[in-house]
């Protein structure tokens, strides 16, 4: 069997088991079965927070379809911020006698990491962390004079205390997120259920104010996420479901 899921593949699979929960109707998950171990295997296989918390192998309550969902919608939350331009205003860790705003254009530390859902769970040495920045422009206002200058032709880096292009690395986490796993990057960015993009310093609550352009192609993934919300609204009604209810030599007469 494959040590990983392509997500489209996943995400057929997990509308699909929404489909037959709803109507009874087999058809749904009959060609799909070895895709449906599949995506339970590779979900076994990645420990959960319940686990490391708990300091246990595994507790089969906290896997699940619900919890494959939960890395779907990252998965289109990602490939919709991929290539777009973030624009991070007082992109400064420290407030001083003049404040930057940047522009960058945000791609994926390993695309095909994260069109994938692979076994096991990242270590340290992987670096997992999800955007890495291209220095796109630079407008800085200095407080004492008043101005707002355009300085992309000779950029400071605040974080370095140097005069350089500025380089930040970037987590995309969901909207279930509420802290941990933040992989020691400069910024955490969120698409939250409101639809608002929210950017947080890392290891805080403290948001920036950003722009935010996303590739007019990416708008596909953005509906898609959405999408994902809605069904994990409806795993979250339908707790009790778990892979072995749509395997068919473990399917009950009767699932919902």
């Amino acid at each position: 069997m494959e040590n990983y899921i392509e997500y489209t593949v996943l995400y057929n699979v997990l509308f699909n088991i929404k489909n037959f929960s709803t109507t009874g109707n087999r058809a749904f998950i009959e060609d799909i079965q070895e895709d449906i171990k599949l995506a339970k295997n590779i979900d076994y296989s990645i420990k959960t927070q319940a686990e490391y918390n708990k300091k246990q192998n595994f507790i089969e309550a906290s896997h699940g379809p619900k919890r494959s969902a939960m890395f779907l919608l990252n998965y289109f939350g990602e490939l919709y911020l991929h290539e777009g331009s973030l624009t991070i205003e007082a992109d400064d860790p420290t407030t001083g006698k003049a404040v930057h705003m940047n522009t960058y254009q945000l791609s994926l530390k390993d695309l095909n990491t994260h069109t994938k859902l692979y076994q096991g769970n990242p270590t340290k040495e992987d670096r997992p962390y999800d955007f890495n920045t291209k220095f796109k422009a630079q407008k800085t206002y200095f407080k004492e004079s008043g101005k707002l200058v355009d300085t992309t032709g000779n950029p400071w880096d605040s974080f370095q205390n140097v005069y350089t292009e500025p380089y930040r690395t970037l987590d995309f986490k969901g909207a279930f997120w509420k802290s941990g796993n933040e992989h020691s990057v400069h910024y955490i960015l969120q698409l939250q259920e409101d639809t608002n993009l929210a950017c947080y310093i890392a290891g805080t609550k403290i948001t920036k104010k950003i722009i935010f352009e996303p590739l007019p192609t990416a708008l596909q993934y953005y509906q898609k996420y959405f999408e994902v919300l809605e069904l994990i609204e409806f795993f979250n009604k339908h707790w009790y479901l778990t892979w072995d209810n749509f395997i068919f030599n473990s399917i009950p007469a009767t699932v919902v």
